[in-house]
């Protein structure tokens, strides 16, 4: 009896057009590209990430793991540290003269703060994120670490954290030194860090700030219409770092409609685009973001109480079997044509049979959703309809 029961599951999987067992099928490393992407770029190192998946998984990438220096991107982890390690926003610090003087003659992009002058937490934020002002970021380190030393400690204990393994710091605001270093692949899990505190992209993609009747503009120049080439109306935020040792660096996103995209590159040089000399960092994010929208696309593989399988019922009235359906749908970004053919599906701890009563909507089981053989999303099977107890 057990032999022909399991064989009639079988047939039922199979005529149900999805392939249960799956031995090739693989989790993914989120951080291995999707896609070979063959156009030139100018940046040493990138990815282009999927920002909407919770993951965010790597699309295209070059360099993930090399190590780089990241300039003013380290002001991103200045500012969570800060934001993990303040209550109240609105607290004042005084500006050290001494914290002012470790920026002499360093060449360092500053807000002109002056000694004794009293600043909020959130005011020095936003010089540092949006203008990337050293002195910001320093006084913020005098703020929450005391001193240049006890927030260091901080910035590296956080990231460490997170996962970032091949990443260190030595100041908050990312002035050369051969210590200071990154990849891109720890700037991702920053990053995706970084993205969940609704008060850093608040901060981090404001296009100007006004202090002390001062304008400060974004210094990402995508941005900013004035800029020609460089400017993207799709673009948001986030940070920009140069030093002469790390070249151009830039972490942004876009997003046109529902759809967003995160860019991270480092080590690009200025290029010439129409005799206009120009950041090649830019032209990489601006053909990127470009070709992400042109290619690619989200489509539903599973749709929402789209049926799966039927296995037996036991001692159901009026019923021999219960259709198991997908509670919800699953969406996969895909290049090129959506093949349902490479769609597959693992049941996990499946049942044999189900016993009576059972409630519509009543989860069975969950599933593994696979595409191309690469895992996308655990589902809940649940039951198509109520079976009451027969008597």
């Amino acid at each position: 009896m057990k032999k022909i029961l399991s064989l009639f599951l079988a047939l039922l999987i199979i005529s149900s057009g999805v392939i249960s067992c799956i031995s090739s099928a693989r989790m993914p490393n989120y951080a291995a590209p999707l896609y070979n992407y063959k156009g030139k770029i100018y940046s040493d190192a990138y990815a282009l990430i999927d920002m909407d998946d919770p993951n965010f998984q790597v699309i295209a990438s070059k360099n993930l793991t090399k190590r780089k220096y990241p300039a003013s991107l380290t002001k991103i982890v200045t500012a969570m540290v800060v934001l993990n390690n303040t209550k109240n926003l609105n607290k004042k610090t005084i500006v050290r003269r001494s914290t002012l003087n470790t920026l002499n003659n360093t060449g360092a992009q500053v807000a002109n703060l002056k000694a004794g002058q009293k600043l909020t937490i959130e005011q020095l934020l936003y010089l540092t994120m949006v203008y990337s002002a050293c002195d910001a970021s320093r006084v913020l380190a005098d703020a929450v670490g005391r001193n240049n030393l006890g927030f260091v400690k901080k910035m590296n204990a956080w990231v460490r954290s997170i996962g970032c393994k091949n990443t260190h710091f030595v100041n908050p605001d990312g002035l050369h030194h051969s210590k200071h270093y990154t990849t891109v692949y720890d700037l991702r899990l920053i990053v995706k860090e970084a993205c969940k505190n609704k008060t850093f992209l608040t901060i981090a993609t404001k296009p100007c700030y006004i202090f002390n009747k001062t304008k400060f503009l974004h210094t990402n120049k995508m941005l900013h219409k004035s800029r020609k080439y460089e400017y993207y109306k799709f673009a948001r935020g986030i940070k920009t770092g140069y030093t002469s040792q790390a070249n151009h660096c830039v972490i942004t996103f876009s997003k046109n409609g529902a759809k967003k995209y995160l860019i991270i590159a480092l080590g690009a040089p200025l290029v010439s685009v129409n005799k206009h000399i120009v950041n090649g960092v830019y032209m990489d994010a601006k053909k990127l973001f470009n070709w992400s929208y042109k290619r690619l696309r989200v489509n539903r593989i599973i749709k929402a109480n789209q049926a799966y399988t039927n296995i037996p019922i036991e001692q159901g009235e009026g019923s021999k079997t219960l259709t198991l359906c997908f509670k919800t749908g699953v969406k996969k970004l895909l290049y090129g044509t959506y093949d349902k053919k490479k769609v597959l599906v693992r049941p996990i701890n499946m049942p044999k049979s189900v016993s009576a009563p059972v409630k519509a909507g009543q989860k069975i089981c969950n599933a593994q959703v696979y595409y191309n053989g690469v895992y996308v999303k655990t589902v809940p099977l649940i039951t198509n309809k109520s079976v009451r107890y027969a008597r």
